[in-house]
């Protein structure tokens, strides 16, 4: 678990979610999107969305349980009918259908483009 909390010092006007991801270089920008909208993270014990323009004195509460992360992170193959527009030796040129994910990722574990 991770409970830090920081305060932002001179007139940032940088967004929330950027401002973090340069803090927490572990966790990509978009699970800490993920933790802002679920309120682990709030701005001066408010929730608030990714995209607030942080201002000088701004007091960022992380309160984060990294236990529920997906323990095996690799990908498993899974039968998924994929249009192939082309291929050889060194890469693949697909026809990704509107809507099919390209990676596994938080709320979609399988059935991704990747796992493909």
């Amino acid at each position: 678990m991770i409970k830090k909390t920081f305060q932002v010092k001179g007139s940032k006007e940088i967004r929330l979610d950027k401002y973090l991801s340069s803090l927490m270089e572990n966790e990509s920008r978009n699970i800490i999107k993920h933790h802002i909208k679920n309120s682990s993270i709030v701005v001066n014990g408010k929730s608030i969305k990714p995209s607030y323009l942080l201002q000088d004195g701004d007091v960022i509460d992380v309160l984060i349980n990294f236990e529920k992360k997906i323990v095996n992170s690799a990908l498993v193959p899974e039968d998924i009918n994929i249009d192939v527009l082309y291929e050889d030796q060194d890469i693949i040129a697909v026809n990704k259908p509107s809507g099919l994910v390209i990676h596994p990722g938080i709320q979609n574990e399988k059935g991704t483009l990747a796992n493909a």
